[in-house]
């Protein structure tokens, strides 16, 4: 390669275009230039931080932002599909980078897993409409205890809400805990075994949903209900809650 070449606005363009996509060492060989060389390039155009040029922050910089641990948005990114772009720069250096919208996007599905009152306003633009308040409420009612040890005693109640098939949010009411430390409780019992790793559940048929509402009319209790149809008690508020919020149960009593 002959010595004080100039750079031409082609190279500039291909550098700008790879840089943070693939490795510099990669550019350097498809420009015929030395890894130093482009290294120095790089610096020059203001693409030496991957993260600048692309407008996204990494894994760290949100984890920062989130208030918890690194280690946790990389599980978001591998086990629960936060999309992120795996990035290289230098010669070793890797990290993951993360747009807002995409951050925002999967926060909004998954809200028990996060405290949006921890995110500063207008730190991650553009913030959708939804989080402000989102972060009010994680505000005022994620519950103190966050932190507290688990009892023996609400571990036993947790086991009996989950084999009743209760939603997490309605067992984080119950025993006054965040969502989030309801999945990860759920989680470390399932680890040691004490919750089965698949949840084995009886479906409703079309059949004791009609008997459900025939009872009702006939003056039944719950519990005379859950007798006849051989389930919880539980089981069939919680059904009824359902039936009611999908437009499926109008009411005898108003229950």
């Amino acid at each position: 390669m002959p010595k004080g070449r100039y750079w031409t606005k082609e190279e500039d363009e291909y550098i700008l275009e790879k840089a943070g996509k693939v490795k510099p060492q990669t550019i350097a060989d498809k420009l015929d230039r030395s890894f130093g060389a482009v290294e120095c390039r790089m610096y020059k155009l203001g693409v030496s931080n991957a993260k600048l040029a692309s407008g996204k922050i990494t894994a760290n910089e949100l984890a920062k932002i989130l208030g918890v641990d690194p280690k946790q948005i990389y599980n978001w990114i591998k086990k629960f599909s936060l999309k992120a772009e795996y990035r290289i720069v230098r010669k070793k250096t890797k990290y993951y980078l993360i747009d807002s919208v995409d951050f925002w996007e999967w926060a909004d599905n998954n809200r028990f897993r996060l405290n949006i009152s921890r995110i500063e306003p207008k730190v991650l633009m553009p913030e959708p409409d939804w989080v402000e308040e989102q972060r009010r409420k994680d505000f005022y009612e994620v519950p103190k205890r966050r932190h507290a040890r688990w009892t023996k005693e609400e571990d036993a109640k947790l086991i009996n809400l989950f084999h009743l098939d209760m939603s997490k949010s309605d067992m984080a009411k119950d025993l006054k805990r965040a969502e989030s430390a309801i999945v990860r409780r759920i989680s470390t019992l399932k680890t040691k075994g004490i919750l089965p790793k698949k949840r084995i559940i009886i479906m409703w048929t079309q059949k004791e949903m009609d008997m459900l509402l025939e009872f009702e009319e006939q003056g039944l209790s719950d519990k005379e209900i859950a007798y006849e149809l051989g389930r919880e008690k539980d089981h069939i508020t919680q059904k009824r809650k359902f039936m009611r919020d999908n437009g499926q149960y109008q009411g005898f009593k108003n229950r």
